[in-house]
């Protein structure tokens, strides 16, 4: 990265992710993964402004969307920064830790997750935004295929 911020090396990334990608906002803890398809970038911030940034930056993609996921643990961590977490994030997916881990294992192998790490110490705070389309819904898709199923195309 030499002189290049975490910032600008994401916003250089963000462009080129895509639905089936993974973004992934790491607690201090979390472990460096070995696999080619995991990018990780040590940012040197505290969470909370990580997780802003990248949300806002994902918000502001016109080619994606995503729902965040985080550890279903993180519901009994008593911790004012889980708690602050929680309500931030909204409704967020919740899924136990370990399978998160299996995910990650198996999205890897096939798509990247650029992964930025922060300072926090308080466990369970990882915060995993799986991409999706941003301009074309599950929605829309499952129409899509109904419609091609049923040998059905509608006159434009």
């Amino acid at each position: 990265m030499d002189r290049e911020t975490w910032r600008e090396f994401f916003d250089s990334r963000l462009p080129l992710l895509g639905h089936r990608n993974w973004v992934a906002v790491l607690d201090a803890a979390f472990p460096l993964y070995g696999g080619a398809g995991v990018e990780t970038i040590f940012t040197g911030e505290e969470h909370r402004t990580v997780l802003a940034s990248v949300s806002d930056a994902i918000g502001r993609a016109p080619h994606v969307a995503a729902n965040p996921l985080v550890a279903e643990e993180l519901r009994w961590v008593e911790s004012p920064m889980a708690s602050d977490l929680l309500a931030a994030l909204g409704e967020p997916k919740f899924m136990a830790h370990a399978d998160i881990l299996e995910a990650l294992d198996e999205i890897s192998r096939r798509y990247r997750i650029f992964a930025l790490k922060t300072t926090c110490t308080t466990p369970y705070t990882s915060v995993f935004f799986v991409l999706g389309c941003g301009y074309w819904t599950d929605e829309q898709e499952f129409e899509l295929r109904r419609r091609w199923a049923s040998g059905v195309q509608e006159s434009r």
